[in-house]
């Protein structure tokens, strides 16, 4: 599962960077049920989510990532700026 999840994920990075949006979200999407999903694939995903304007789902992709990896920065400072897209600056802080 980790290699597939891997060139899922560069896949995606890659849909994501030409701007193919819906396309690099249907690549990920799968991996926000799934037990063995790697926090930087939940947070691509978020960060996928917050650029197509979700940002419900983006937060859930992102609380995910979070949890995965708790000691890693990234994913608190991207939850942060979605609470704060949402109107949510207080929590954010």
């Amino acid at each position: 599962h980790a290699t597939s999840q891997r060139l899922d994920y560069e896949l995606a990075s890659e849909k994501y960077m030409q701007d193919f949006i819906a396309e690099a979200e249907e690549i990920l999407k799968p991996y926000l049920e799934r037990d063995d999903a790697s926090a930087s694939t939940l947070l691509l995903l978020g960060r996928i989510r917050r650029e197509s304007g979700d940002l419900n789902g983006a937060r859930v992709a992102v609380e995910k990532a979070s949890a995965e990896a708790p000691k890693w920065l990234t994913p608190i400072i991207v939850l942060a700026e979605i609470l704060a897209a949402q109107g949510q600056e207080s929590v954010a802080l």
